[in-house]
Parts: C-alpha cells; sequence; structure tokens
C-alpha cells in the first residue's frame, strides 16, 4: 500500500496558528492507477491539457478550482485520516527536538500508527511518503531514530511486518509534482485547516471542502468496520476531544 502525508498550518508553538493539521491518503497496491488516472483527470479538466506539468497545490487555488478537485477525489479509491493538533498547549513533546519539529514529529508518529492498522487490513507493506518540512532529508535519519526508538519500547503501536523504516521517504516540491496521489494529502490537510481556521469571510464556505471530503475518511463509511474517530478524523490532545466537539459541532458525524 501506499500513504501520502502532508499538513496545513504553522507548527510555531503560541506563534503561529492555532491548528496544525495533516491529511494522509491511503491506498491498496491494486488501487494505485485507477487512483492515478482520476487525478490526472481532475489536473486536464480543472486547469487544462496544456498545463502537464501543474499539480495540486490547494493553498493557491481559487475556490471553484477546490470545489471541482473534491469532487473528483471522492470518486477515487482510496482513505483518508485527518489528525488535528491544537499548538496551544505543548505538553508532552518528544524531548531533543525543538518544539516546533518535536510537534511535527510526534503527529507524524501518531499517523504511521494508523499506516500500520491500514497496511494490517490490506495485508500489504507500505510506502510512504511526507511531504518536506520540519523533517526533510537532513533531519529524517533523527526522525526515523525516533520512531524506532518508540516501537522498541513499545510506545508506538506499529507493525515492522507492514512498515519499514526504510521505506518511509521524505520528498520536496518538485518530487510532489511527480506524485499526483500527492494532491489527496494536501487537499485532505487544507479541507480540515480551511474549516477549523477559516480565512474567508464567508466561513461555511471554507467548511464546505471539509464536508465534501470528510466522507473519504477512514470509518466514515459502516462498511469500513472501524469507529471514524479511532482511524480517520484524530484530534490531539486526545483528553480534550469533547472540549472540541463543543467548539465545533459539525466534528459529530452523522
Amino acid at each position: 500500500m501506499r500513504a501520502y502525508i502532508d499538513e496545513s498550518g504553522d507548527a510555531g508553538i503560541g506563534r503561529g496558528t492555532r491548528w496544525l493539521v495533516f491529511g494522509m491518503g491511503m491506498l491498496g497496491d491494486g488501487d494505485v492507477v485507477s487512483a492515478e488516472g482520476v487525478l490526472q483527470k481532475a489536473l486536464s479538466e480543472i486547469f487544462g491539457e496544456k498545463n502537464k506539468h501543474y499539480f495540486f497545490h490547494f493553498s493557491g487555488m481559487g475556490h471553484s478550482s477546490k470545489l471541482a478537485a473534491y469532487e473528483y477525489f471522492v470518486t477515487a479509491p482510496w482513505i483518508g485520516c485527518l489528525l488535528a493538533r491544537d499548538t496551544t498547549e505543548a505538553r508532552s513533546l518528544p524531548p531533543d527536538f525543538r518544539p516546533e519539529v518535536a510537534l511535527y514529529t510526534q503527529m507524524v508518529s501518531y499517523l504511521l500508527e494508523v499506516v500500520s492498522r491500514r497496511a494490517a487490513h490490506l495485508q500489504e507493506e507500505a510506502t510512504i511518503y511526507i511531504g518536506a518540512r520540519d523533517i526533510n532529508r537532513s533531519t529524517l535519519p533523527r526522525f526515523l531514530a525516533y520512531v524506532q526508538q518508540e516501537v522498541d519500547r513499545g510506545a508506538l503501536g506499529i507493525d515492522s511486518r507492514w512498515i519499514s523504516m526504510h521505506r518511509i521517504h521524505v520528498i520536496d516540491v518538485v518530487e510532489q509534482m511527480q506524485h499526483v496521489l500527492f494532491g489527496l494529502a494536501d487537499g485532505l490537510a487544507h479541507a480540515g485547516h480551511s474549516a477549523l481556521e477559516p480565512h474567508s469571510p464567508s466561513p461555511r464556505r471554507e467548511e464546505h471542502y471539509y464536508r465534501v471530503v470528510v466522507q473519504k475518511l477512514w470509518g466514515r463509511d459502516p462498511l469500513h468496520g472501524v469507529n471514524v474517530y479511532d482511524h480517520g478524523l484524530l484530534f490531539r490532545p486526545k483528553r480534550r476531544w469533547p472540549e472540541f466537539l463543543q467548539e465545533y459541532p459539525w466534528l459529530v458525524l452523522s
């Protein structure tokens, strides 16, 4: 299987955005070609045939283009996970990292647990692509060492049968252009962050992105057989979930 991870927001604790939001798109090996076809068609329809090298970068797209992309995304064979972290609270972060990097490291580690569960469900070893930011090529070895340390002491639920450290890759913007499926992660992260911290005069418009794409979250469909709040829609710190539900009632998925 493949997993693509991207983020929206600023990990600067107490200085940037309140929310750091991660989107992750997961696909079984047998669904990759089909999903790529859907997203390539979306690129052509939205941006035109001549723009062959364009890729999905939702923060730079207009409202109508975003809506069109999300409508295509929900028809592709993939499952998503949205992870949001309130950055105003900085307790229990991994030691020996700068606070911003520690927060990013912790969140990606949580997502690897989700990937491990999905890979076990599919019985396919995972290949993981992370958008380069606070984890980049120079910091990847340190990140992987931290993950392995946490796995060894039983603090992370990652099964080494399905996730190997050598199959975790960091890709920069140029490489992201070569992975059309990375747009799933970018789009999901953008939808989540736009709903939590809308920038337009019409918050409901930005909340609508989330309402469209939320159907792809793992566990959203009863046929998935799992709880969406444990697999597809995750908020941290976890103990503050009741507070977040009260603040954002649309998080209740009927």
